[in-house]
């Protein structure tokens, strides 16, 4: 600052007037301007005269308040530089005459930034106490309730900050940048014991127990002069587990680092928070990219916070089962007795244990899943940590997938400036290569960690050819051949030696003939048996068990074989190098695929575990026939490809695959009509189930509309149902029973059963929509009598919603609930997980309509959004949400009611009106509860009005409004409403966690 005031309000006041590089202390001749100036400051606003007297002089006469007042501006005036205030007969600010800058300016800056040592040091030097810390003013108890205010809202920023650091910190395992925090806290509030508590973890974590201990008897001392307390059951339990370890020091069994990690700190947080989430953890990701590195780090870094130790175990891909049971209890040195099976010794030592284990997996024996999976629920104290080229089976696990390291974010970014780069510098460095600081190397490095991806192992080995070529060749080389990349370090492992240097090497020992087998086994994406390789690309149980042994094909846990992925990509060079790219192959992989679906599907997917381990190919298969314009094979798997997705709820995972079909097929299109037609009512329907109706709606006009079905083929009535319920769920309701007027009628007159009662279901639905419940239970009851009656599992289940909707409806609330019952155990009972969702949110509808407390609404709508979301059912979740938003605001928390009606909003599609009216409706009796009627009655009579309400909403409706003593207006409402309610919503809900 060349010239303005430099103004310190943290701790003692001061104001310096800074000239020149000159700076001058100002002296005030009376608190009072002080007290004028430091508010001006804070509000950076023009004030009322009125409510600086109400401030300094609220007990004096109003004329000798003006008096003071005026005295004092006087006084100020004259104390600050010419025009820098500026004061009128009606109010008072700082002029802009002059820059003003305060060191509580300074601090929420550096608050708005998260914590780094430097700014800690920053905000440590700025904060010299609270503010205006012993400034006082007698007989201006306002003023002080103001700067009480601030000071406490200024200490709460600093804490949360400080706390926020400390956990960066503890996820990261730098412990000495949270002990500095830490002790900046303690000084700030002593009294806090659960800063002590934290800042003695972290004397121990780096060691140091005994000046932990030390720490808390200073801690005793200060709890009780400060607050008069002992210290509490945290703290105690704390130093008894630090006696405990000052006596025993943690066993740590782990190899030493292979050298600094670079770039993996973010990868270090989220690992250290999803331990404090998940008692076991996977690291996933495909080989080199640095999982090792980072477990054993995270290792080192941690080592103190397991009691009872820390342990590595490197697990072979050839590992057994019972030799990895051996290996562990050598590891933990866990005595085996005869008689005694070494599985028990182990799980009872691990009982008994807070400890920490670590598994790196090059593979994963077969049964070691069940055996973590027994083990988990029973060592309840015991943490793992696994390295593992795929995802584990095991319910208890979660996953966090490892990429490359970030590469550049330009071509001429210097390497110091991205991970990626980092690495390869540090690499680089430790052979004795210094990379030139010039764009073009700067270009080659980027060029370079682009090319590998990020991948630590690839970008050491490519620091290695730094001996042979500089970095600017190096980066063209690697752009033609990615063989370059071999070294010979003897510490490492062979299998990290070379991204391709296994793969070749065993490549070339094999024989022709099993040459030419693994190439053909790339078409595989999954699992596959024997038998499969046999029948689909002729490869003969013998040269599997070879290529077993040469470890290019591995077994599955499970049974069967696979291949790593990254050999797999390997494989498909040599398949996509034969002299027809591999077609003939890939040809009967997609057929193959295809008819195991169309089996499961034609056993009514009752034995979808045989499915399960072949997904990946189908879905390969999917994307191939597509690709190849292969109508014959898309056409026979359309339906049971759709009916397996809508099975599973995986709705969003199907509309994905389907709709990457219609593009990959949109040229392919005149070739065949009628399959075009059916692929686009299929994506629609899909579509629709995933609440994106603004993309389903026009697949499905086009799909229905473009003349290529037969009108009476079942087809085509299947296309009317999506195409009625699409009018429906966008709010034309007149249109929607139109159409699936026509579908019901044409199924009736052909006798097509499945269309019959997919009509039926959706018309019946829309009746009850649409308020017209008594044409609803005769067409549901016809419905479910259907069903039954050809064993339409689906169709049963929502005729059972339906029914109990409508009873509910028109006031039989028992046997509404009973169907409605019925419907929820028979979704869960079929596995038909759509049907237990509507199920869950009618009964969570039906309860609140009753008056129900709360707690039992709750639980319906929890349970509903949690499998709502799951499936990808956003209208479905939307719904669910507005009754737990309901359940929130009867158990009195009303910012959380609303915090989730907000949330549920924010999930639709503009084209949801319905839903959307749903949610407004929820809102309105959400209002009418907090006396807002205004609200409540505008909202509710826009609901009542709306030519896209459905009918229990219109009732719902009008039923509030009676409550409030209101009526519906007559005018139609305005459908942009809609973005005025979206508006007022969040305010809302902003303005209360403001307050809160």
């Amino acid at each position: 600052m060349d010239e303005g005031l430099d103004v310190c309000l943290l701790g003692w006041p001061e104001v310096r007037w800074v000239r020149a590089g000159q700076r001058q202390t100002l002296t005030f001749p009376s608190l009072k301007s002080q007290a004028i100036l430091y508010y001006l400051l804070v509000t950076r606003r023009p004030v009322a005269r009125e409510r600086l007297m109400a401030l300094l002089w609220p007990d004096v006469p109003p004329k000798r308040a003006q008096a003071s007042l005026r005295t004092a501006l006087y006084q100020l005036q004259r104390t600050l530089p010419e025009g820098a205030l500026h004061a009128d007969r009606r109010c008072v600010m700082l002029a802009d005459r002059y820059p003003w800058e305060t060191d509580v300016d300074r601090l929420l800056r550096l608050l708005a930034q998260p914590l780094t040592p430097s700014r800690f040091r920053a905000v440590q030097n700025l904060y010299r106490g609270d503010f205006l810390e012993g400034f006082h003013i007698a007989e201006a108890s306002e003023f002080a309730h103001w700067r009480s205010l601030e000071a406490e809202h200024l200490r709460v920023c600093l804490l949360e900050w400080l706390h926020a650091g400390v956990e960066r910190a503890f996820h990261r395992g730098l412990w000495r940048e949270a002990e500095q925090v830490l002790r900046f806290m303690v000084r700030l509030e002593p009294w806090r014991e659960d800063f002590h508590v934290r800042l003695m973890e972290t004397l121990a974590w780096q060691g140091r127990v005994s000046a932990a201990l030390k720490h808390y008897e200073t801690c005793r001392t200060v709890l009780q002069q400060e607050v008069g307390l002992s210290p509490g059951p945290p703290l105690q339990h704390l130093v008894r587990r630090l006696r405990a370890l000052h006596d025993r020091p943690p066993v740590f069994r782990v190899p030493p680092l292979p050298g600094p990690l670079v770039g993996r700190e973010e990868e270090m947080a989220r690992l250290s928070q999803a331990l404090q989430a998940a008692r076991f953890v996977v690291l996933v990701g495909p080989g080199g990219v640095g999982k090792t590195h980072l477990m054993l780090a995270f290792a080192h870094r941690h080592r103190r916070r397991f009691p009872d130790g820390v342990y590595y175990l490197d697990v072979a891909e050839d590992a057994t089962l019972d030799y990895l049971v051996d290996q562990l209890a050598s590891c933990l040195q866990v005595p085996l007795r005869p008689g005694t099976p070494p599985e028990d010794r182990v799980l009872a030592f691990l009982q008994g244990c807070e400890a920490l284990l670590l598994l790196d997996l090059t593979g994963v024996p077969e049964g070691m899943e069940a055996l973590l999976s027994r083990w988990l629920p029973r060592a309840s104290r015991l943490w793992v940590l696994v390295a593992a080229p795929r995802p584990l089976n095991i319910h208890a696990a979660w996953h966090l997938p490892l990429a490359g390291l970030p590469g550049p974010p330009e071509d001429e970014a210097p390497p110091a400036s991205y991970p990626a780069g980092r690495l390869f510098q540090r690499a680089a460095q430790r052979l004795g290569h210094r990379l030139p600081d010039t764009p073009g190397s700067h270009r080659a490095v980027a060029q370079i960690c682009r090319r590998l991806d990020g991948l630590p192992m690839a970008l050491e080995m490519a620091a290695a050819q730094l001996r042979r070529w500089n970095v600017t060749t190096l980066a063209r080389m690697l752009e033609q051949n990615l063989d370059l990349l071999a070294a010979s370090w003897p510490d490492r492992p062979s299998r990290h030696r070379s991204v391709r240097a296994l793969f070749q090497h065993t490549w070339r020992a094999l024989p022709p003939e099993l040459q030419q087998a693994f190439v053909r086994l790339a078409v595989f994406r999954g699992v596959f048996s024997a038998r499969d390789a046999q029948r689909v690309l002729d490869v003969g149980e013998a040269a599997l068990r070879e290529l077993v042994v040469s470890g290019l094909v591995r077994r599955a846990p499970r049974g069967g074989f696979v291949l790593h992925q990254v050999l797999r990509a390997f494989a498909r060079e040599g398949l996509e190098a034969l002299p027809d790219g591999g077609r003939a192959w890939q040809e009967r992989h997609a057929r193959f695929s295809f008819d195991l679906l169309a089996d499961c599907a034609a056993r009514g997917f009752e034995d979808e575990a045989r499915l399960e381990d072949r997904l990946p190919d189908v879905r390969a298969a999917w994307l191939w026939a597509a690709r190849e314009g292969l109508w014959t094979e898309v056409k026979r798997v359309l339906v049971p490809w759709h009916r397996f997705h809508e099975r599973r709820g995986w709705y969003a995972e199907g509309a994905r695959l389907f709709q990457q079909a219609v593009a990959a097929l949109r040229s392919h299109r005149d070739r065949d009509p009628e399959g075009w037609a059916l692929l686009l009512l299929h994506t629609a329907a899909l579509l629709l189930r995933n609440g994106r109706l603004a993309e389903a709606l026009p697949l499905a006009e086009e799909g229905v509309q473009g003349g290529a079905l037969d009108p009476d083929a079942p087809a085509r009535l299947f296309g009317l149902n999506v195409l009625g319920v699409l009018y429906v769920h966008t709010g034309d309701f007149a249109r929607g029973i139109q159409v699936l007027q026509e579908a019901v009628e044409r199924a009736r007159r052909v006798g097509a059963s499945g269309e019959h009662i997919k009509g039926l279901v959706n018309l019946g639905s829309t009746y009850l929509r649409a308020g017209r419940y008594q044409d609803a239970i005769p067409v549901l009851k016809e419905g479910l009598a259907l069903a039954r009656q050809v064993g339409d599992v689906p169709g049963e289940g929502f005729f059972l919603i339906n029914l109990g909707n409508g009873l509910a409806l028109v006031g039989a609330w028992e046997e509404g609930r009973r169907y409605l019952e019925a419907a929820r155990r028979w979704g869960r009972e079929h596995r038909v997980p759509n049907t237990e969702l509507h199920a869950l949110i009618s009964l969570a509808s039906l309860e609140g309509m009753r008056g129900d407390s709360g707690a039992q609404v709750a639980a319906y709508a929890q349970e509903a959004v949690a499998l709502a979301r799951e499936m990808g059912e956003r209208q479905a979740q939307a719904r669910g949400m507005a009754w737990l938003a309901w359940a929130y605001h009867v158990q009195q928390q009303p910012d959380k009611a609303w915090e989730v009606l907000e949330e549920a909003w924010r999930l639709l599609d503009s084209r949801s009106v319905p839903t959307r009216l749903y949610l407004v409706l929820q809102a309105a009796c959400l209002w009418a509860r907090e006396g807002k009627r205004e609200q409540a009655v505008r909202w509710a009579a826009y609901v009542g009005r709306h030519p896209s309400a459905e009918g229990h909403l219109v009732d719902r409706a009008v039923q509030l409004l009676r409550r409030l003593g209101a009526s519906a207006p007559e005018a139609d409402p305005d459908p942009g409403d809609l973005d005025a309610f979206s508006s007022l919503l969040r305010p809302d809900v902003s303005s209360r966690f403001r307050v809160k």
